[in-house]
């Protein structure tokens, strides 16, 4: 804060005002922006939709609520006055001679905190989040045993070339199989150990591997639930991101069916297709989608991370 440029230096141009926005269209603008700073909790959310880390200006809100946005980096910038949480969505007046839950936010300290977002996401790193079945590895319906792993030709090979160029790789998986009692976690655990095992006698390896063996109706209650972690909800993602440091706009999700495409339009993130596993029978439901050409189609996982590679050199 203070070393920027003042309004005055401000180039002209450099600022464009926006009224009565359409909102797939302020959603394409702020998807490109760095950071948002918003009062208004429908941008604030808008924001952390397409994966823009917003700094909320909540003023008479109240976290309690459930009005704070939920990305990694979204920060609610606030004072806890005594009289708070007092909006009931703007329908009650304030009291007070003064509205001290705003007023008592300085630009300073909204600079500040921007700063901050800014440095954090900068440190952060690509990754490309694969898909297990049908796209690493061969789809076998319910693979419970490492004896059936086998990789799909050129997978290693891609993996090996795009850590060569900074993506870190990451697998998420669907796994209801658990839950449906058909085989417990050790055994997905056991074939993800005897993948890992074939990328890396091929000299290809990956940063995170992670699982959702959740279902709702499944058969084993402790599993049968709704989860944010189940494709496409964002929980795998999310965490690989956590524990990894990983910038999930800069990342795509790669995989063989419309569930992984979905995850990528839920993390802001673009997605590839593969036409490997259920990829043939998905191509038309995730072109159906309406997505015009925004989805990247190949054959295999090679050819995804090989076009993926060129976009990055455009």
């Amino acid at each position: 804060a203070g070393k920027g440029p003042s309004r005055r230096e401000v180039a002209d141009g450099s600022v464009v005002e926006l009224v009565d926005c359409p909102v797939p269209v302020l959603a394409a603008v702020i998807e490109r922006c760095a950071v948002t700073v918003a009062n208004d909790s429908g941008i604030g959310h808008l924001s952390s939709a397409v994966g823009t880390p917003v700094a909320a200006i909540f003023g008479p809100t109240h976290p309690a609520l459930g009005f704070a946005p939920r990305g990694r980096f979204d920060r609610v910038i606030e004072v806890n006055e005594d009289c708070r949480p007092c909006s009931l969505h703007g329908k009650k007046l304030c009291y007070r001679e003064e509205r001290f839950c705003f007023t008592r936010i300085q630009p300073t300290d909204v600079a500040d905190i921007v700063g901050e977002m800014l440095l954090q996401t900068s440190e952060l790193s690509p990754a490309l989040l694969i898909d297990r079945d049908g796209t690493l590895i061969v789809d076998k319906d319910y693979l419970c045993h490492p004896a059936g792993v086998e990789l799909i030709p050129g997978a290693a090979e891609g993996i090996r070339e795009a850590r060569r160029r900074g993506f870190r790789i990451v697998i998420v998986s669907n796994q209801s199989g658990v839950a449906r009692g058909m085989f417990g976690r050790e055994a997905v655990e056991q074939v993800n150990a005897r993948m890992a095992e074939l990328l890396a006698a091929e000299g290809a390896t990956a940063d995170g591997i992670y699982y959702c063996p959740h279902f709702p109706g499944g058969t084993v209650d402790e599993y049968s639930l709704a989860c944010d972690c189940r494709k496409p909800s964002p929980g795998m993602a999310e965490q690989a991101a956590k524990d990894l440091g990983l910038d999930l706009r800069r990342s795509w999700v790669i995989g063989d069916k419309a569930d992984d495409i979905n995850l990528a339009r839920v993390i802001g993130a673009p997605g590839a297709l593969v036409r490997t596993g259920h990829g043939p029978q998905q191509e038309a439901a995730v072109r159906a989608m309406g997505l015009g050409n925004s989805v990247l189609v190949a054959n295999d996982l090679q050819g995804a991370i090989g076009s993926i590679l060129v976009k990055g050199e455009a």
